[in-house]
């Protein structure tokens, strides 16, 4: 069977002191399944969008929201930019253990 592709959507609102461990967490999946990570930044007045957009990682794409409408509109959001069958959500003071995906698809 072929691999899933996977749109991760993450909500971020001042996660300045977290996403960098949230997008570790992330890159370091043991499925290989993840193709893009879209990151919603709902008004940050911190240094996060500045943070994901130095992190290196090509599948990254930033969503930036013009005022704060909270996590479900981010995730909202984040679900009409992802491109892939499936979407996983994460925010930005969340870390993934390792196997979190190859086991949400095992089941």
């Amino acid at each position: 069977a072929a691999e899933p592709e996977v749109s991760v959507v993450i909500a971020l609102c001042n996660g300045a002191h977290t996403i960098l461990a949230t997008l570790d967490s992330v890159a370091r999946q043991s499925l290989r399944c993840v193709r893009e990570i879209v990151v919603v930044d709902d008004a940050s007045e911190d240094d996060s969008v500045r943070i994901v957009r130095s992190y290196g990682d090509e599948r990254i794409r930033v969503v930036q929201l013009p005022s704060r409408g909270g996590v479900s509109n981010a995730r909202n959001a984040g679900v009409q930019a992802a491109g892939c069958e499936w979407i996983a959500f994460n925010d930005a003071d969340d870390v993934w253990l390792p196997d979190k995906l190859e086991q949400q698809f095992r089941l």
